[in-house]
């Protein structure tokens, strides 16, 4: 099952980031590509930097910082955006 897996950024030292007003730009020099991250996806790439996790592990720091009144991130949602981040080349799965 994909959300079994451990994930991990693929060559963190391709990763430039830059920040303001709220939003978030990873250019990853490997493909080339510039993306527009979510608070939450901003928050957990630089975790995977430093160390793989699994989907759970994920989703525990997306809902660290949800509003009040806001709904929780489902494991489908960070899963969905797992994959999105995998077919961007900026995370693969990887062994525990």
């Amino acid at each position: 099952m994909d959300s079994a897996k451990i994930w991990r950024a693929v060559s963190a030292s391709s990763h430039h980031w830059h920040q303001w007003d709220g939003e978030y730009l990873v250019y990853n020099d490997r493909s080339g590509d510039t993306h527009l991250l979510t608070d939450v996806a901003a928050r957990w790439l630089p975790r995977l930097e430093d160390q793989p996790m699994a989907i759970g592990d994920l989703v525990a720091l997306a809902n660290q910082d949800v509003p009040d009144g806001e709904p929780p991130w489902s494991d489908s949602e960070i899963l969905d955006m797992v994959f999105q981040f995998e077919g961007f080349g900026l995370i693969e799965p990887t062994t525990p």
